[in-house]
């Protein structure tokens, strides 16, 4: 089943290091803070890394939502937003929901719909964004198939449509 997902060629790598690098520019000039700047340059960084791991090979080293969990409680100390309780919300429901979505899909059509990485990932985000990971894996969800209809590409990595949801919504927020 690997050999049928979409690896991303050139372009596709330099526009999601496009969109990064401009999320980056834009978090660290909103930033309110010197510390809330070099939270914003990192976890794009991470997010980045993510979404070009799963483009190119397929798969998300655990050490990427390693990396943006310990962020996460760097950031709920230091930066504060969100709060500690938010985050936890946001870690079981990202970790439940894909799980769940895993599951039923393994049970259903006998194959891997959602890898365990994207599960690790999307667990990661919510720690990140907090309740705020139900709009990004609602926002991920529709830029994978806007993906999917100008690709005309039925199995695409899922990863960089989450990464650069979780961008907006850190942003945003």
């Amino acid at each position: 089943k690997e050999e049928e997902m979409r690896n991303y060629g050139a372009k596709e790598r330099a526009f999601m290091a496009g969109s990064f690098l401009v999320f980056a520019v834009l978090g660290a000039v909103s930033a309110r803070s010197l510390g809330e700047a070099v939270y914003f340059l990192a976890a794009f960084a991470l997010l980045f890394s993510a979404a070009l791991f799963d483009g190119v090979r397929g798969r998300i080293p655990t050490m990427v939502p390693a990396a943006l969990s310990a962020l996460s409680f760097g950031a709920a100390f230091f930066v504060c937003a969100p709060l500690p309780s938010g985050r936890v919300f946001g870690f079981c429901f990202g970790l439940a929901v894909p799980l769940l979505v895993r599951a039923l899909w393994l049970l259903s059509r006998r194959e891997e719909g959602l890898g365990m990485g994207d599960v690790k990932l999307l667990a990661a985000l919510g720690l990140l964004c907090g309740g705020r990971v139900i709009a990004v894996i609602l926002l991920g969800s529709v830029f994978l198939a806007a993906e999917s209809l100008v690709l005309r590409q039925r199995e695409l990595p899922f990863a960089p449509a989450l990464c650069l949801a979780a961008a907006g919504v850190l942003l945003c927020g």
